[in-house]
This record gives C-alpha cells, structure tokens and sequence, in this order.
C-alpha cells in the first residue's frame, strides 16, 4: 500500500469536501454515476455526507469544477500553484485514504483485501463531522483550521495511544515522556479534569526542551503542541491558583517551584507570539515578571523577563513602550554587569527602534549619540563570545543592513544581507528565520534600485522557505505574499511614469487583489486588531487610488475612488486605535485620507 502524505492529502482533502458541499444542492448527475446524499442527525450530533457510486475520475472532475471553492483557500491555492491541470486521481486517493486513516470519513466499500481496498473503481464513502444547517466556511473550518480536527487527530494517530492508556502511564510515571503532551487533546482533558496537573508535568517538561531563543521556534517544533494550548493554559492556571493560595508561606526552599510556574508562562507565552497572539503572550510574560519581582531577588533573570515583554510591545506596534522598556533592559545589564545572548537583542532592538522611529523615542539616551552604538554592541559581544561563525551574526549583519537601507545607502545594505546569506550558508543551516530576514532586506533593497525581476525572486524564495519553516498557514506566509505584491505596484507605477497604462492597470490590479486575500487571510489568522491589517489596507487604498486614474469611464473612477476611501478610513481608525495620534504610520495615513478626500474625482 502506498505511503500516505498528510501534508498534501489535508489539501487535497479539504478541496474534495468542499466540492462536494458545494455540489449536494445543485445538478450533479451528469458527473459519471456519483450520488451524494445527507445521513442528518439532530444536534449536537453531526451529520454525514454520505458518497455513492463514485470513481477516482469523477471525484477528480468535481474538484476540477469547483475550483477554486472558497476564498479561505485561495491564498494557499496561488501560493502552491494548484490549478485544475495537478489534480488528479492519485491526489485524491491519497486524500481520501488520509482522510480515512484519521477517522475523519468512513469507507463503505466491501473489503476484502489490500488490492480490492486500493484498486476498486467504485468508492463509497461518508465524511463525518459535518452539519446540514451549517455554511461551506463553518463546515471545513473545525476540520482544517490549523489546530483543527484534522491536526488533533494527526498527532493521536503518531502516538498511537489513548487518553486513557496516557493517563494510566502519566499516574505511573513521575517524569512522563514529552511525547506524551501532543496526545492529550483538548476535548479528553475536559472530560478527566484532573488530567490537567498531570498536564502541569509535562508543561514544565516542555520549558526544559524547547529552544530557549524564540528565532529557533518553527511549525515543525511545535506542530505537536499547538492542539493543547488551551488545556496548558488551564494547567499553568490552575497551578498558579494552588501557588497563590499558600504564596505568603513560600520562601527560599520554594524557589525551584517558582521557577518552574515562571518558565511555564514563559513557554506559553513565546508559544502565543509565534501564533501572533500577542495580548496573550504579553500577559504570560507579565504575569512571570511579576512572581519573580515578588519572590525572587533581582537578578539577570529579570532582564529575560523586561525584554519578552518588550518585544510584545513591539510587535503590537507601541514603539515608545517598547523603547522603553528595551532601555530598562539595558540600564539594569549595566549594573548588574551582565551581557548575555537576551540583553544582545534588547540592545539590537533598541537601536533598530531609535533608528527606524527615532520621533516615537519618549527616552533620553546620554550615552549613545548614534543609535547605531547600540548595533555595534551587540556585535561586539556576539563575536566576542561565539566568534564570527555564528547564527547570532548573522542576525546583526541583517540589522546593519537595515541601518545602512533606511540611510539611503543601498549597496552598502546590500553587502551586509549576502555576507548573513553566506554565513548562513557557510554553517550549513538550510531552514532559519534569519535566511529569511536576508531575502526580505535583499528584496527591499532591490525594489529600491527597480531592480523588481531580483526583488520578486527574492521575496518567492523567502515565501517558500517561510512555508517550510512555518507551514503554509502561517501568518508569516500572508505578510510576505504582501510584500510581493508591493513589488507589483511599484512595477505599475513605472509603467504608469512610461505610459504604458495597459500595462500598469494590470499590474495594479494585481497588487490590488493580492492585497486584499492577504488583508482576509490575516484577519481569520491574527483577528480584527493585527496591526499590519492597515498597513496593507493602506496599500490597497493606494492600488484603488492608482485605478482611478487610468480607468476610462467616469462610473470606474467613482468605483474605484469610493472603494480607495474607504479602506483608508478604516485603515486610519486602526491605526489610531493601535499606535497612537503620534506614529508616523498614522501620520502618512492621515495624509493619504486627506489626500482622496481632496481629489475632485471623489
């Protein structure tokens, strides 16, 4: 029997059952002999959709006529280059043998043996967890959503254990297996509550084996965890809770206990910034900070703690609070003269932050007349203490880079990403998020000498490398296919500069439709208060705006213009709400709002 693939068979899968959702209210017949049929079940049961008759070739064709089925999978449809040509009869074997081994369908054939199971030419089959009053989106999105039906029962498949065999080996053991975390999903920990101190064990494992540095944390470290964030939340809660209640009995002795529940939060905390659930990852690293302020004397562990959450300031966009708290880091490496890999980045941060905004800095910094003092440090403490073959070179050269890019001088920012390139080559390291950092500054530079041909290539490898980092749902992913599509509208604006308008339209509508599937992919991803939502709504106001201007009839100018406007007003609002009256961001919004609201075509 053929060797299953789940990565290309959860794709596939999750096309075919969405044709077939699709298709069960309208004419199906003329497709060969295949009968599609609901075996409804009164809630909360779901029901099943129950397929008959059906060939390889037929399911083939049905997926081929629906699509691309939903907005949710185009993105991930562009972004592997699916179309009706790659789907064919082994591709849906493949996912419906997947989607049989998972227990996510039933198959209904009479087997008798492999060769009957694998060459039958007739399949008959039902799809489970599905419900008939629900729509397309809400149907395939438990199932298929990353951390959904399909993920959760992919992981209890690679144990090959119950939840009952798992808690019976967890009571036996004291120091169970990490292994064991990725099968206690969330559905059995609800049904055997005390399963969640055995959880706390295995959490507290989990802070021992995870990369200290969150630049090592990827999809496939931490694919098996992602099911049961919510339940190690409950357990780090629920021993929080136990810790609080005799807290004003708690003394030295106790200090390894404490040390635990804080690296707990720390653990959950990165784990949320990697899923861009930056609230969350803030209040972790808060709520650490504060148990070691009260029970553990200051100390180099406190600088971990100030620059975690300085980093969610950062990342949610409140520069100035990051700033900051960056320089608290700093001040205190000082006079606890302690320098380690943490307070590196606190320092590379900071300067890039004083670079980049230098008019959200709320803080005076007297020792330091040129923020890139701060890149310099840091550099000079990483080859002091790894040498130049190093990872964490790699990581200044590209804030370099970045100095040398917003100074304007280009080669100079140039030669600083290839040298991290080839270092990271040089090390051997095929997959890092510093790779990825390079080709995005290559891409940067590159649009910035025109050159958009290398500029595209660069953001394409840095797209499919992110994928494999990351995986294909990964916010990550969106942002980068956004920053594509930059490369396009600033193609079209030099077309539009040459008069070659035809040109240039296509060009911005290409832009203009990227932008908007990244702007609803990150919306199901991150939520409706991701910062970089206005960013690229801003963007897409601008291709809207460009439209305008080289579309013919007066009805396409008012479309185009009234659609431009309105995402700017949007965009602005969220901006405001996020950073403040005072970014620069909300500045050039504001300016970019005036300007269509004073456009006499509006």
């Amino acid at each position: 029997m053929a060797k299953r693939n789940f990565h290309k068979g959860k794709l596939y899968a999750e096309l075919l059952i969405t044709a077939l959702l699709k298709c069960r209210d309208e004419e199906f017949s003329k497709i060969g002999k295949l009968k599609i049929e609901w075996e409804p079940q009164p809630r909360p049961s779901p029901s099943r959709l129950r397929v008959n008759s059906a060939t390889l070739a037929d399911l083939v064709q049905l997926t081929q006529a629906y699509l691309p089925s939903t907005n949710r999978q185009e993105e991930i449809l562009d972004l592997l280059q699916i179309t009706i040509s790659t789907i064919d009869q082994e591709k849906i074997r493949n996912a419906l043998s997947c989607l049989f081994d998972l227990n996510l369908a039933e198959d209904r054939r009479v087997i008798t043996n492999d060769k009957t199971k694998t060459n039958s030419p007739f399949w008959y089959f039902a799809i489970k967890h599905l419900y008939l009053d629900e729509s397309i989106e809400d149907n395939i999105g438990p199932i298929f959503n990353q951390d959904g039906i399909w993920d959760r029962n992919r992981m209890n498949k690679k144990t090959g254990q119950s939840l009952l065999d798992n808690r019976v080996q967890l009571q036996l053991n004291p120091q169970p297996d990490l292994e064991n975390l990725a099968i206690i999903n969330s559905q059995g920990v609800k049904e055997i509550k005390e399963t969640r101190e055995l959880l706390y064990k295995l959490v507290i494992c989990e802070t021992q084996k995870l990369p200290q540095e969150l630049s090592e944390y990827t999809w496939k470290t931490l694919q098996g965890i992602f099911p049961v964030i919510p339940e190690i939340r409950a357990s780090i809660n629920l021993e929080l809770e136990r810790f609080l209640e005799k807290e004003e009995t708690v003394n030295t002795a106790n200090r390894s206990g404490i040390e635990e529940l804080v690296n707990a939060f720390f653990c959950l905390g990165k784990l949320y910034i990697f899923r861009a659930e930056f609230p969350d990852a803030e209040r972790c690293f808060n709520q650490a900070y504060q148990l070691k302020n009260r029970h553990i004397s200051p100390t180099s562990i406190h600088l971990f703690s100030l620059h975690y959450i300085a980093l969610t300031h950062h990342y949610q966009g409140r520069l100035s609070e990051a700033m900051s708290v960056y320089s608290e880091v700093v001040e205190l490496s000082k006079e606890f003269k302690f320098f380690d890999e943490t307070v590196s980045h606190s320092f590379n941060n900071l300067g890039l932050l004083l670079i980049q905004y230098p008019e959200c800095n709320d803080v005076q910094y007297p020792e330091y007349k040129d923020p890139k003092s701060y890149l310099d440090e840091a550099l000079g403490y990483r080859l002091k203490n790894y040498g130049a073959n190093h990872i964490l070179r790699a990581n200044s050269l590209n804030s370099l880079g970045r100095y040398h890019f917003i100074e304007g001088q280009y080669e100079e920012a140039k030669s600083k990403y290839q040298e991290a390139i080839e270092l990271i080559k040089k090390l051997g390291i095929k997959e890092h998020k510093y790779l990825l950092w390079s080709r995005d500054g290559l891409a940067e530079v590159y649009t910035a000498l025109e050159k958009y041909d290398e500029a595209e290539t660069q953001y394409q490898e840095s797209i499919n490398l992110t994928m494999k980092i990351n995986g294909d749902r990964h916010y990550t992913v969106a942002l980068r296919i956004g920053k594509l599509a930059s490369i396009y509208y600033y193609q079209a604006r030099k077309r539009e500069e040459e008069s070659l308008l035809d040109e240039a339209k296509a060009l911005y509508l290409k832009a203009e439709q990227i932008y908007d599937r990244v702007i609803a992919l990150l919306r199901r991803i991150c939520g409706e208060e991701y910062i970089h939502l206005a960013d690229f709504a801003i963007n897409q106001a601008l291709a809207c705006q460009a439209l305008s201007r080289i579309c013919q009839t007066p009805q396409e100018v008012q479309s185009w213009m009234k659609f431009s406007k309105q995402l700017a007003l949007k965009a602005t609002t969220l901006m405001k709400r996020i950073y403040g009256e005072n970014h620069p961001k909300v500045k050039r919004s504001y300016r970019i709002l005036k300007n269509l609201t004073d456009s006499p075509d509006y």
